[in-house]
């Protein structure tokens, strides 16, 4: 399960979006509601979520400045970004942190549905190149052991 954390000054939109995805059906859970970027920032230094929906506007500390914050300390947290509509800048902004994820509010299910089935598959497939890279890596440590073996036993029988 892929830990997720909702960033949004706007208790509606919070329990809005908390209540209506279907968490568990899409290999997430919601670990946690933070009203504010400060709080956002707490809690994803404590508790380390894999993605985190947040609004760009927020008290404390806005949504491009907390993306900053965490992409220097935790740069595996990927962000999806809810604004307002007409804030382009903010997403060009965001893009320089690695932010794919850019919805105008307001966005409905289907779309937040998409765009964490999109960071899920990334991670997927992230975990796969890892795994092969491992297996990778230890086929070869075989190999170079079973040949320095065949030359050691070509050395010493002459």
């Amino acid at each position: 399960m892929y830990k997720v954390l909702l960033a949004d000054d706007e208790r509606i939109i919070l329990d809005g979006i908390a209540g209506i995805i279907e968490w568990d059906s899409i290999g997430t859970s919601l670990i946690g509601k933070a009203q504010n970027g400060l709080d956002a920032y707490e809690f994803i230094m404590r508790y380390k979520p894999d993605i985190v929906i947040s609004d760009i506007k927020m008290p404390g500390m806005n949504g491009l400045e907390l993306i900053e914050k965490v992409s220097s300390e935790c740069p595996s947290v990927q962000f999806i970004l809810l604004s307002g509509f007409g804030e382009f800048e903010y997403a060009k902004q965001a893009m320089k942190y690695g932010v794919k994820h850019y919805l105008v509010k307001p966005c409905n299910e289907q779309q937040i549905i998409s765009s964490l089935k999109e960071i899920i598959a990334e991670f997927k497939q992230k975990e796969r190149r890892e795994k092969a890279a491992e297996c990778l890596k230890d086929e070869l440590e075989h190999i170079r052991s079973y040949a320095a073996n065949q030359y050691l036993d070509g050395l010493l029988t002459g």
